[in-house]
């Protein structure tokens, strides 16, 4: 638990999962440069409005993204998860 004196009200209110598309990225955003990531892995069922959100996290970020699409997440193969 990253915030163990919060009460899980508070905890809730951090996580960024339940706000809008632009307030999520710009969390992220923030997130990615205060913790210098070197790259950002999105990923992204095969649904229209999904792959409309990517072109969105792509702009945002100044490192470079890697976006993984999928139809139905399952097992992944042996090629796959080696590759």
């Amino acid at each position: 638990m990253p915030y163990p004196s919060l009460t899980i009200v508070q905890q809730y209110n951090l996580y960024t999962y339940p706000y809008d598309t632009v307030s999520r990225m710009r969390d992220c955003v923030a997130e990615v440069s205060r913790r210098r990531v070197d790259g950002v892995i999105h990923y992204v069922q095969n649904f229209c409005y999904r792959q409309i959100i990517d072109r969105l996290v792509r702009n945002s970020f100044s490192v470079p993204v890697l976006t993984l699409y999928a139809d139905k997440p399952g097992e992944v193969d042996a090629p796959t998860a080696t590759g």
